[in-house]
């Protein structure tokens, strides 16, 4: 199945979201690169996806609230949209579905929606962040205090070295143990 990419039109010149974009594109095409997964192992790393993501989206939500974003119930609705689609996704794979018709939708909830939601609706995020003359540096505090405030959990981490220690490993038993954050 052809890669999802996010091209260089798509970066948004934050660093933190940039790095936190790519590593969801990363993902994606670590399940699209596999054709034979067994139904348990592809629930398990389906499952860690959605978790990267909502981790993403609850950094990224708390954020705009903090700088008070004008557009937050927008933004944040269109992040439930593809929580919601990736969640039927996962559905499939419990249901033990056909394995190309759930990557085919991966495939496409990535190479559409996501690419959409990236070069729109987050170009507008970044340029208030812009407007507020704040720096990725600034983000990167922002992001430590929530975990300090425990509006986001201590869990959250390991999620970025749990994300690229699993990433390209080759041994399908280390998706069982993969943890669920947010079940």
């Amino acid at each position: 199945m052809q890669k999802v990419e996010l091209g260089k039109n798509l970066l948004t010149g934050n660093e933190k979201i940039d790095a936190q974009h790519l590593m969801m594109f990363k993902w994606a095409n670590r399940i699209l690169r596999d054709q034979d997964w067994e139904p348990e192992y592809l629930v398990k790393v389906i499952n860690f996806l959605i978790n990267y993501i909502k981790y993403h989206f609850k950094a990224e939500e708390h954020f705009m609230l903090e700088l008070g974003y004008p557009k937050f119930d927008q933004h944040e609705n269109q992040h439930k949209l593809f929580i919601d689609k990736v969640l039927e996704i996962r559905k499939a794979a419990v249901a033990k579905e056909d394995t190309n018709a759930i990557l085919a939708r991966i495939h496409d909830v990535f190479n559409q929606w996501l690419i959409y939601h990236i070069g729109e609706i987050d170009r507008q995020y970044i340029e208030h962040i812009r407007s507020r003359n704040l720096t990725d540096q600034a983000a990167i505090r922002e992001t430590q205090q929530l975990i300090e405030k425990g509006v986001l959990s201590e869990k959250f981490r390991d999620i970025e070295e749990e994300a690229r220690k699993r990433l390209d490993s080759k041994d399908k038993k280390m998706w069982l143990n993969l943890p669920d954050l947010f079940e």
